[in-house]
Formats: structure tokens, C-alpha cells, sequence
């Protein structure tokens, strides 16, 4: 039902075949099976192998702090590297049955998913500023964790000059 999908993935396995001796080697292999399974290639085969792994990138994304950019950045390489990864070890496996499809699918996406959120932090702090969202708001919630711990301390040793009355502002860590 998708040709070019089909094309592609012998393209990929015939430039991969090339690099070794006899133009063969893991990744051609891996290439040739994915080309030569036709059953992945359908809508319905397409959605129920891709919709977990975008799923996923689409949580990743909605929960990764910052703005549009950092969610579409975290998002997209989390649903890609989970997608890849199921692809490429069903590939290298040549899962043909439905448990041993669903094993390499299950445990390939996840690898993937890791690798996606890897790449996709290195792209995050090139962006940022040599930090990802998390690492920025773990380090703005450890400075307000050192300003109530300041508070506190400073509270309990009682000096009127630096005390606060107001217990919103004490409770807040701000008095």
C-alpha cells in the first residue's frame, strides 16, 4: 500500500549491504528484512506499529517544561527514536510471528525511546544554552529550596531585624 515506504527501506539496505566484504552485513540484512515484510506497509499496520511510539513522544513532549520549541524538540525525538527502534529491532531479529513482532516492537521502541530523549537533550542544550529545561528548573527550584532553608534558619535563631511578622511570608520562605 506504500511503495515508497517499501523503496526506501531496499535503498537503505542496498547502501548499507555495500560497505562490507561480499556486500553483506548487519545492517543490510536488517534492511532487506524490513523492505521484504509487506505487512507493516498497510494503514492499519503503519498505526498500530507508529501510534504507541507518538503517543509517547506526545506525552514526552507535553510534559517537558519550557516553551513550544523545547516541547516540539523533546516530543519529535522521543516518538522518532521509539519508532526507529522498533523498526530497526524488528529488523535485525526477522520477527515474522505476532509475540516475537510484538517483542521486538515493545522492547526496540523503548531502547529507542531512551536513545530519541537522549538526542533530543543534546539538541535541547545546544538550544538553551548548555542546559535542557529540567536541569534550568532544577536548578531555580534549588535556589528557592537555599532561600527557605536561609529563612528558616535565620527565623529560628530569632534576630528581630531579619524576622518577618507576617507568617505567609515565613511559611513562603520569603520571611
Amino acid at each position: 500500500m506504500f511503495p515508497a515506504l517499501t523503496k526506501a527501506a531496499q535503498f537503505a539496505a542496498s547502501l548499507a549491504g555495500k560497505g562490507a566484504k561480499g556486500g553483506y552485513n548487519l545492517l543490510g540484512k536488517a534492511g532487506t528484512r524490513i523492505a521484504n515484510n509487506t505487512q507493516p506497509w498497510t494503514r492499519e499496520g503503519l498505526i498500530t506499529q507508529f501510534a504507541p511510539d507518538v503517543l509517547f513522544g506526545t506525552l514526552g513532549g507535553v510534559m517537558t517544561p519550557g516553551d513550544l520549541g523545547d516541547k516540539v524538540i523533546a516530543g519529535t525525538a522521543q516518538a522518532v527514536g521509539g519508532g526507529l527502534g522498533g523498526v530497526g529491532l524488528r529488523g535485525l531479529t526477522g520477527a515474522k510471528g505476532g509475540a516475537g513482532i510484538m517483542m521486538s516492537e515493545i522492547v526496540g521502541g523503548v531502547g529507542g525511546d531512551y536513545a530519541g530523549m537522549m538526542v533530543g537533550d543534546q539538541v535541547l542544550r545546544a538550544k538553551g544554552g548548555g542546559m535542557t529545561p529540567w536541569e534550568k528548573m532544577a536548578i531555580e527550584e534549588r535556589r528557592l529550596l537555599e532561600q527557605q532553608i536561609i529563612a528558616e534558619y535565620i527565623r529560628k535563631q530569632g534576630n528581630p531585624k531579619l524576622m518577618s511578622s507576617d507568617p505567609t511570608l515565613v511559611n513562603n520562605g520569603l520571611g
